[in-house]
């Protein structure tokens, strides 16, 4: 992408662990979200709005897909974030003004 460096983007980091009787899965996942459309980074609570909005929910989608897939290549019984859960986790996103980056 040309102009990469430029481009004010927003990074969430997530830390998914499953204990289960038959399996123990830990997921690291970051993802970068990127505001083409802006010159400056977003706002700290225009970043929190974002990620409650729709970053969780994207984020938490490759969980589920990833626990979907592990579940099927290890044998065991389906799993999925629970559907309520999703409220619980949008509580924990706070804001943060090191949240918020631009490139250098």
């Amino acid at each position: 992408m040309d102009g990469a460096k430029d481009i004010p983007y927003v990074d969430a980091a997530f830390d998914v662990n499953l204990d289960a009787p038959d399996i123990e899965i830990n997921y690291q996942l970051t993802c970068r979200f990127f505001f083409e459309n802006d010159v400056d980074p977003p706002a700290p609570a225009e970043a929190t709005e974002f990620m409650r909005d729709y970053g969780v929910s994207y984020a938490l989608g490759y969980v589920n897909a990833a626990l979907a897939s592990d579940s099927s290549a290890f044998r065991v019984r389906n799993y999925a974030i629970p559907v309520l859960a999703l409220n619980d986790v949008k509580s924990l996103v706070t804001s943060n003004e090191s949240d918020t980056d631009t490139p250098g």
